[in-house]
């Protein structure tokens, strides 16, 4: 993968979005007048344009640089001094990243990473589980429900909705023989055991 350079500019008062030759800037979604209206990224207080706005930055094919370049420019820059949407983040969230990139010594790359691209199920399941022998998975804690972005999952729900991409249709059930077993390939639910009575018949 090429090496993209990143060309700072140093703009107190808007993230700078405008050509500036091939630059990540000219992929961005909110540079693009037929997409995107004037001042979309500048939602103020108002919580629908807010919403807008990050709708826009979420289909966005360059919004790692966006946030890594509003990182790097902004620095220590109070939320006043902070403009804009940037990657869906606003000038308090993206203050609140640069602190903890300084308390934690996380270099903004990583931040980045972490902030727009993690799996938070599978951080949820992977933090709460230990592989056992047989392929089994033990759920290591003793609350039974976590939730994750709101959501209420149990542990089998949990793992049902991260190895089908879906929520389990009615009850969850196993097929190892090992009752409190989380493994994903062991367990089915209502849909699943439906289709499987049907194929047999």
């Amino acid at each position: 993968m090429g090496r993209v350079t990143l060309h700072i500019v140093h703009n107190h008062h808007a993230p700078d979005t405008t050509s500036h030759g091939d630059t990540w800037r000219d992929h961005a979604v909110c540079a693009k007048p037929d997409i995107t209206r004037p001042n979309a990224m500048f939602p103020d207080n108002d919580a629908v344009d807010l919403e807008l706005a990050r709708g826009i930055c979420a289909s966005c094919p360059v919004k790692a640089m966006c946030l890594l370049d509003a990182l790097e420019t902004e620095q220590g820059r109070g939320t006043g001094n902070r403009h804009g949407v940037r990657a869906g983040r606003t000038p308090k969230q993206r203050h609140s990243l640069y602190m903890r990139s300084l308390r934690e010594r996380i270099p903004f790359e990583d931040l980045v990473d972490e902030v727009l691209f993690r799996d938070p199920l599978r951080e949820a399941f992977e933090r709460r589980t230990e592989s056992l022998e047989g392929g089994h998975v033990r759920w290591t804690i003793r609350k039974t429900a976590v939730h994750v972005q709101g959501q209420r999952y149990t542990p089998w729900q949990l793992a049902f909705h991260l190895s089908r991409g879906r929520r389990a249709a009615g009850t969850i059930r196993t097929t190892c023989g090992q009752e409190r077993c989380v493994a994903p390939d062991h367990i089915v639910d209502a849909a699943e055991r439906g289709n499987g009575r049907r194929a047999a018949a």
